[in-house]
């Protein structure tokens, strides 16, 4: 069944546009976008560890000399580029061997497939320069863990030293949205306090922009943390 334009259907059993009954009969769906439009949208750049976007997600929202101590070396088959932003992928790290320019916004689907430069990139890119719109605070690494009120680094930044029994006693229960672990850390996120409740893991080196699209484990932690056990 295709859907042009700007159709409407309010009943697919009644109204089916090719005269077949899809009510509760519908499992997947192919969007087809008007020419020059990206397939799907970001805010930040991001490489995906598979075509047509899917997999584990990275944000490379800052210049990275090697992307394999975050798991995301040779692993990217997508990637998105918004408006304003550029990328420069390479073939090693160090930003030496082959590079692949994306200027946005742009969206790469498949690396293999579409070879955007004529070349086959699929599990290829091993380091990442970047350049930001103008204007854009600079995302710099961390070299303690912390963990912030704001994605992307910003607002209320707390240095995790040690274990950290109930974040609500200073305010900042229910209020994490990134958080950066350097190599050789690991942190436990806890839905509770006392080290209660749902919990996920981050061992270092892991960057995390943004908690609300960016999955660590189980589910949504953006704004769920309310004590961290530090390792």
């Amino acid at each position: 069944m295709s859907l042009m334009g700007e159709s409407v259907v309010f009943d697919l059993r009644r109204e089916s546009p090719d005269g077949r009954n899809w009510s509760d009969d519908v499992s997947s769906v192919r969007v087809i976008a008007p020419g020059g439009t990206p397939a799907i949208t970001c805010t930040r750049p991001v490489l995906y560890e598979h075509d047509s976007f899917l997999g584990q997600t990275f944000e490379v929202a800052r210049t990275l000399h090697t992307l394999h101590p975050f798991g995301a070396g040779d692993k990217a088959s997508s990637a998105c580029v918004p408006q304003g932003w550029t990328i420069e992928l390479f073939e090693h790290s160090d930003w030496r061997g082959s590079m692949l320019r994306l200027v946005g916004p742009v969206a790469e689907s498949d690396f293999k497939r579409d070879a955007p430069d004529g070349r086959d990139w699929n599990d290829k890119i091993s380091s990442v320069r970047v350049t930001p719109p103008s204007g854009t605070p600079p995302i710099v690494g961390c070299t303690s863990t912390s963990v912030f009120h704001d994605s992307y680094y910003r607002g209320k930044r707390i240095v995790v030293t040690g274990s950290i029994n109930n974040l609500h006693d200073n305010g900042d229960g229910d209020r994490i949205s990134s958080i950066c672990v350097p190599s050789g850390r690991t942190v436990v996120l806890f839905e509770h306090d006392s080290f209660r409740g749902r919990q996920t893991i981050a061992t270092g080196p892991i960057e995390i922009f943004d908690l609300q699209t960016r999955s660590l484990g189980s589910g949504n932690w953006n704004d769920e943390t309310s004590s961290i056990q530090f390792r």
